[in-house]
């Protein structure tokens, strides 16, 4: 899972997720032009993210929101104890949910885009209760195995900004080659990044690209995934 606040980017139990920002707000007291990406365990998250003023956003893969929903429900009433006011989770992986009511967090409401049929992928979000959000639905996509996402506008604290969360699958769809699968992904991301860029707003993307950016060279396609991320303005947040 990655988090993030509004003033730093800092990584819990980061793996692969991703994140992106784009147009930081020109307000040393809302982000910082310095872009952290630190590792926590429970004990430090705790103690960095206690009580904290800023927005706070939290991301995990999932995989099968239904079969970790008890261990995810048990951490977020952890972290609401110890006084961490996290605002939205984003998750990739959420997979089939036949019954969303017994997915319920209290304080938070689930919002989800699942595959019409097939096992895994699908995305989503717990948002505070409380919270002013809609479901941008020209921004929400669901292609499945190449581009699922689901992109939300919502105002915390007097700022308001995009929030997408974003899932492809490392295998394609039946009948499609990888490297197709991959310039398909790469068009949809490439779109709806200029198309976030041109709202004039800040936007958040929270992505399971299963992309290695380790070993990026102008030959693969790592490279040309930094480029579009690069091209339409925003800047890559988890280092590691």
């Amino acid at each position: 899972a990655m988090v993030t606040e509004l003033n730093e980017t800092p990584t819990f139990k980061s793996q692969f997720s991703n994140i992106f920002s784009m147009n930081p707000i020109p307000n040393p007291n809302i982000l910082s032009p310095t872009i952290h990406s630190s590792y926590h365990d429970h004990t430090t998250f705790y103690e960095t993210f206690k009580n904290h003023p800023s927005p706070l956003l939290a991301c995990i893969n999932i995989q099968s929101l239904q079969s970790k929903f008890e261990p995810l429900s048990q951490f977020l009433s952890e972290i609401e104890m110890e006084g961490v006011p996290l605002d939205v989770l984003a998750m990739q992986e959420v997979w089939r949910i036949p019954h969303p009511d017994l997915l319920r967090i209290e304080g938070f409401t689930l919002i989800t885009r699942q595959r019409e049929e097939g096992r895994g992928g699908g995305v989503g979000f717990y948002i505070r209760n409380g919270l002013n959000y809609r479901i941008e639905e020209s921004l929400t996509i669901l292609r499945q195995k190449i581009f699922e996402c689901l992109t939300i506008e919502i105002k915390i604290g007097g700022r308001q900004f995009y929030i997408s969360t974003i899932y492809r699958s490392p295998n394609p769809p039946s009948g499609m080659s990888p490297s197709l699968q991959m310039t398909e992904f790469e068009t949809q991301l490439d779109s709806l990044l200029s198309r976030l860029s041109h709202t004039g707003s800040t936007a958040y993307i929270f992505l399971d690209s299963n992309i290695n950016q380790h070993k990026i060279t102008v030959h693969n396609v790592g490279y040309q995934y930094a480029s579009i991320i690069n091209t339409n303005g925003f800047t890559q947040c988890i280092e590691n």
